[in-house]
């Protein structure tokens, strides 16, 4: 069982994604790099801002990384921001990642237009998401 936000998460995430049979057809066309951000959250375990990058080409995760430093997802089209609590809403299955986005729980930076247009994408990674073990740093 993965801890979430951990390289082995993201890890078992990119690759369980790039194994669902709609998630290539739903990416076809996408070239680029999305960037999550997990806002830290001390008294729920998780004391540092965690930054995600994924990389994507035509419905595939060819790269990923995670660390502190926010200059992982300077580059990314599209980033999504969001407390530790709200993230775990999403990959419990709690929270529907486009609700959240037009709701204000998730801030996006970069175009609406952008994550419309990828809305299936982000439908199948939630659902993928959901679908892993996860072991969450505040149920330790």
């Amino acid at each position: 069982m993965a801890v979430f936000p951990s390289e082995e998460w993201v890890r078992a995430w990119t690759e369980l994604a790039n194994r669902h049979p709609q998630f290539e057809v739903s990416g076809a066309g996408w070239n680029g790099s999305v960037g999550l951000v997990v806002d830290a959250e001390p008294t729920l375990g998780l004391r540092d801002v965690m930054f995600i990058r994924l990389v994507g080409c035509s419905g595939e995760w060819i790269d990923y990384s995670i660390g502190t430093s926010p200059d992982l997802v300077s580059d990314s089209v599209l980033t999504l921001r969001a407390s530790y609590r709200r993230w775990k809403q999403v990959i419990s299955g709690g929270l529907h990642p486009i609700k959240g986005i037009v709701q204000g729980k998730i801030r996006l930076s970069g175009q609406l237009s952008e994550v419309l247009k990828w809305t299936q994408s982000i439908m199948i990674l939630a659902e993928v998401a959901s679908r892993l073990e996860t072991e969450f740093l505040d149920e330790r």
